[in-house]
């Protein structure tokens, strides 16, 4: 049976308690899961608008995506980084390419595609790398795939792949001879 990957330790020299501080919460270090836990409620809270935190996205951005690139690479990129926060929007990818979203509409026709056409195509390479190389419960790649929920990732294996996840994952496995793990049995199909 695989096992998931662990967060190791930190590499650095930083004590856990900045850990602590930071995070406000003790951190866990070489666990099987690396990740936070959020409460429900503190996900129902409305987010405020911070300006500093906003400029920090953009200059990340920018440094990941150089604007050299063809249209269609950059927004690529761009769609796959964000798809897992939720927010792989045109408007914010076309803000990110300093252009007006009506501009990033026009050139992406030009270059022969469209914003949803682009998403639905990362999204389905994703899915198709997560199912095939990893054991990702169906949960989570509906999320990394910015999917509110987990039907969404089924109707859409079922019109890229003509099957549902579960049978595509299990095709892609015999193909390749990769054996899934003892996990994969508790997916929902």
């Amino acid at each position: 049976m695989a096992t998931p990957p662990r967060a190791p330790a930190p590499l650095t020299a930083t004590p856990t308690a900045d850990y602590r501080d930071f995070f406000g919460c003790p951190p866990k270090f070489d666990e099987p899961f690396a990740g936070f836990t959020i409460r429900t409620a503190d996900l129902a809270r409305p987010l405020s608008y911070d300006k500093l935190a906003h400029q920090a996205v953009l200059r990340y951005l920018d440094s990941v995506v150089p604007r050299e690139q063809g249209v269609i690479l950059a927004v690529r990129e761009l769609v796959r980084r964000l798809l897992p926060t939720g927010a792989a929007s045109m408007e914010l990818v076309a803000q990110q390419l300093l252009l007006h979203p009506k501009a990033l509409q026009r050139r992406l026709r030009g270059e022969g595609t469209t914003f949803p056409a682009l998403v639905d195509q990362v999204r389905k390479e994703i899915a198709e790398h997560c199912l095939g190389e990893t054991d990702l419960a169906f949960g989570q790649l509906a999320r990394q795939l910015g999917y509110a929920e987990q039907s969404e990732l089924s109707r859409s294996s079922r019109r890229w792949f003509g099957r549902a996840p579960g049978a595509h994952r299990r095709l892609l496995r015999e193909a390749t001879g990769r054996v899934a793990s003892a996990r994969l049995s508790t997916d929902v199909k």
